[in-house]
């Protein structure tokens, strides 16, 4: 099923593991740990992924100040900004008086357009966040591509 492995040659495990249960994966795809974490490689936390399904599963940045992934604070506004990259560009999801509010509305975008592969922050519902969302239909529109 795999190629001859090369003695001197770093194998990643979760590569070997998935050659040896189903073949060699396509070009053009990743192996994607869904838990992100990458010392997981049982056989349900690992699927096939784009480039682009594999980054938006990444985890919350380090130097990530507000602490939730897709949101910063704006000086200039004094506002938190829920911001998402759809099809390489930056879109804006809307501002919000507080983090959380920002997350959960980042999460909702998260949700519409990345299904399955979105990585959610840890926040309750937000019903501003809902609001915020709900109108911006430009924002919902993308997700239908």
């Amino acid at each position: 099923v795999n190629k001859k492995v090369k003695p001197n040659k770093t194998h990643l495990m979760h590569v070997v593991l998935w050659g040896r249960w189903y073949g060699v994966k396509p070009l053009g795809k990743l192996i994607d740990h869904q838990d992100g974490d990458g010392f997981n490689c049982q056989r349900d936390n690992l699927r096939l992924a784009t480039t682009q399904q594999n980054t938006v599963n990444s985890r919350t940045r380090r130097q990530n100040q507000s602490g939730f992934k897709g949101v910063h604070f704006d000086g200039r506004h004094q506002r938190y900004q829920a911001m998402m990259r759809i099809n390489g560009r930056l879109e804006h999801i809307g501002c919000f008086a507080n983090p959380e509010d920002a997350a959960f509305a980042f999460n909702l975008c998260a949700i519409a357009i990345h299904k399955e592969y979105a990585r959610l922050n840890d926040v309750p519902a937000s019903q501003e966040a809902i609001d915020v969302v709900g109108v911006n239909k430009r924002l919902m529109a993308l997700s239908s591509r």
